[in-house]
């Protein structure tokens, strides 16, 4: 695991003082650690002698991910066997489905965890029925939730949960664990540059030279089309069947906030994605209100992407709108 060391220390620490509780909710960046914080957590606390060493049986179920008292859900990787298709919000019936699980005796441990991954994609009658489980929860059950914006969940059920904001992390974190996985110095520190304080994005750069190779590209039809908005309707002729259009307005958010923070003359917290031969141009051409009405944008934008609206359209009119 890459950072969030302080996180850790928090639950070595409940759990050496038997003061946990029932639900936590992590939030974050995409890619940013949250699934490997949780199944860290989860060998630790499911772990015979506490330490999550991998020296006893449960440590071992768990790295072979066959641990019968965890249990992790993730909609992304999950394939609903009615539709074999990835499902884009999760339902009541997974809800029911993780209620009856979690009613059963541990097997293995002393407790039981579930987590649910991307959690604010649970839909009205799902976060209901998780809030009636939070409200009278199995003696034995832990719940761990993630979600890119704990906003999005209903505050009802974020009452409930203990909630950690997990940060970006540092530039020189990310290059150092590269370094441990045998990439170059020089490597290591472009792709900790590239990915914002996303570790997640960094490792797969650093497994698939296609991943690297596709945000530079991303990066760069950014800065074309912030120079010119009116070459979206080339870019989605030629580009629209083969683009990962989430990718492209996250790392669209991460260049409107670097040019915020050039105009209010503060230092990017990362390296800037922007070539420092651009940036005097486009701080002139996009004054502070123009980058937050953008940066509001792109969060209308991300959220259109969950529905049944063209992608295609979508990215036209956000830039026919700036």
């Amino acid at each position: 695991m890459i950072g969030h060391e302080y996180i850790v220390r928090f639950f070595t620490d409940a759990l050496a003082k038997g003061n946990c509780t029932h639900a936590y909710l992590f939030s974050g960046p995409l890619s940013v650690g949250k699934t490997t914080l949780i199944t860290t957590l989860a060998k630790r606390m499911l772990c015979q002698a506490g330490t999550g060493d991998d020296a006893c049986a449960s440590c071992s179920a768990h790295a072979k991910g066959q641990h019968p008292d965890f249990s992790l859900f993730d909609p992304d990787v999950f394939i609903d066997p009615k539709t074999e298709e990835h499902p884009e919000t999760i339902k009541i019936d997974y809800v029911r489905e993780m209620e009856r699980w979690a009613s059963l005796k541990p097997m293995m441990s002393s407790v039981k965890i579930q987590a649910i991954v991307h959690a604010d994609r649970l839909t009205v009658e799902a976060a209901n029925a998780l809030l009636k489980l939070l409200e009278d929860p199995p003696p034995a059950m832990l719940l761990f939730l993630s979600a890119e914006s704990s906003a999005r969940l209903p505050a009802t059920l974020r009452s409930r949960m203990q909630q950690f904001r997990l940060s970006r992390v540092p530039y020189a974190s990310i290059v150092s664990f590269l370094e441990t996985k045998g990439v170059e110095k020089k490597q290591s520190e472009y792709y900790a540059a590239l990915v914002h304080g996303c570790p997640g994005v960094a490792i797969r750069c650093m497994e698939d030279e296609g991943v690297e190779e596709k945000y530079a590209r991303t990066i760069d039809q950014w800065l074309k089309l912030l120079q010119n908005p009116m070459y979206v309707f080339k870019l989605t002729e030629h580009e629209s069947a083969t683009m990962d259009f989430r990718s492209f307005f996250m790392t669209g958010q991460i260049i409107v906030h670097d040019l915020l923070r050039l105009q209010w003359g503060i230092a990017p917290r990362f390296r800037s994605l922007i070539p420092e031969h651009d940036r005097q141009e486009l701080v002139k051409r996009y004054p502070q209100k123009r980058l937050h009405a953008m940066s509001r944008g792109v969060l209308h934008a991300m959220q259109l992407l969950r529905t049944n609206a063209s992608s295609k359209l979508i990215v036209e009119n956000f830039f026919v709108s700036i």
